[in-house]
């Protein structure tokens, strides 16, 4: 086992010493990124996920790229590199941020001690992408920040990320 660290949410867990985790940061554009990262990991890692590196048309402001690895010596493990985009707006990176940590942390198996630490109800019961909505409010909470207008109430009653908002906000910004 070895530490991981998720900046966003202070959050530091275990993973399984086959699985692999990384942070890329903010980037300005991400599909150049997204391709240079991939063969860092040279293209012998397997791809679980049906996700596969984004057009530029269709990214929106952060990606989880997930993928399954097989080792030379028949050991299986997982991989999570997370990269986002640089919106120079510190509330709204942050967001990005926390949200696409969540993500690699459901991946790598990390999910229920991420719920412990976030400490709400229900969170066991939400689908991945509320549950990496909460996870960004978490990391706005340990900040104290107030909740942006970007995010609305479900009629679940959960918080979520309403991303043409976000993209207005960062359209605004970076005029």
């Amino acid at each position: 086992m070895h530490r991981v660290h998720f900046k966003a949410l202070d959050f530091r867990p275990s993973i399984s010493d086959h699985n692999l985790f990384a942070d890329y940061g903010y980037v300005s554009d991400l599909s150049p990124k997204e391709k240079e990262y991939l063969f860092r990991f040279n293209l012998s890692l397997k791809e679980t996920d049906d996700k596969l590196p984004l057009a530029d048309s269709q990214i929106i402001m952060g990606e989880t790229v997930r993928l399954g690895i097989e080792y030379e010596s028949g050991s299986k493990g997982r991989g999570a590199f997370i990269i986002y985009r640089k919106i120079n707006d510190p509330t709204l990176d942050l967001v990005i941020r926390a949200h696409e940590e969540s993500h690699a942390a459901c991946w790598l198996g990390v999910r229920q001690s991420l719920e412990r630490k976030i400490n709400i109800k229900h969170l066991d019961e939400m689908l991945e992408e509320d549950f990496c909505d909460e996870g960004a409010l978490y990391a706005l909470r340990l900040r104290k920040l107030s909740i942006p207008s970007y995010f609305e109430k479900s009629s679940g009653g959960h918080w979520k990320l309403d991303i043409l908002k976000m993209m207005e906000v960062s359209s605004q910004i970076t005029r």
